[in-house]
Parts: C-alpha cells; structure tokens; sequence
C-alpha cells in the first residue's frame, strides 16, 4: 500500500476513526491529541499504548578569552513507545531502558574579534 511504514500524528483526533483508517493503510500513529475529555476517554480505550522518552544532556562550557567560549554538548534520549500498556513500573523502566537509544554531539566556538582593534592595526600599515 501507498502507506507501508509511514508514521502520521494524529490532532483534533475525537474518537479515533482517522487513525483506524491509517493503520488500516499500514499507517503507524506517533502521536495523538485531543482536547475533549470525553473524547479523550473512547480514544484511549480504542486506542491503548505506552510512550516513555528519557533524556541526559551533558554541557562543558569553557571560557578561554574575553567574549570567546568552547562549547561541547552531548545528549542520549530514548524514545520507547509500546502498543501495549505495561502495569508494573520496574517492567515498564527495563522495557524503556532496553529501547535503541539515541547520542547527539556538538561543539561551538565563538571568537570575539573586537573590530575596532583591527581597523586600527590596519591603518597603520
């Protein structure tokens, strides 16, 4: 089908019936959202599953001149979403921990270049 793997969000999503239709098209929804909580209610009974995200982000910030910094940042996350409500908290925590996780890294330099002290230096050549 024209779907086969595509991920969809599903907002203003009242009782469900555009998610049942995707998923029937191979659709996988990713998120919903809905601000009746009646409407809120049928859809999470239509429609059970368990998102746990986890995040650590680590910063060094180092500052080497006036105005002038180095600046590392790393972060992990993991995303786990099962389709399935897990009732024990330690069986949810070891499911959310064996999920793939995800490192990010990056480093940023800024310089201070004080323009005026290069105008000068410049004139007197």
């Amino acid at each position: 089908m024209f779907l086969d793997r595509k991920k969809f969000i599903d907002l203003f999503a009242g009782i469900g019936g555009f998610r049942i239709a995707m998923e029937k098209f191979g659709g996988e929804c990713v998120f919903s959202s809905e601000i009746d909580k009646y409407a809120q209610t049928t859809y999470n009974e239509n429609h059970d599953f368990t998102f746990n995200a986890f995040n650590v982000d680590m910063v060094f910030r180092w500052i080497f001149a006036p105005a002038s910094e180095l600046i590392f940042v790393w972060k992990n996350n993991i995303f786990a979403e099962k389709s399935e409500i897990i009732n024990d908290y330690f069986d949810d925590l070891r499911y959310t921990f064996n999920s793939p996780m995800g490192n990010s890294f990056s480093l940023k330099v800024l310089y201070y270049l004080d323009y005026q002290s290069l105008k000068k230096k410049n004139r007197k050549k």
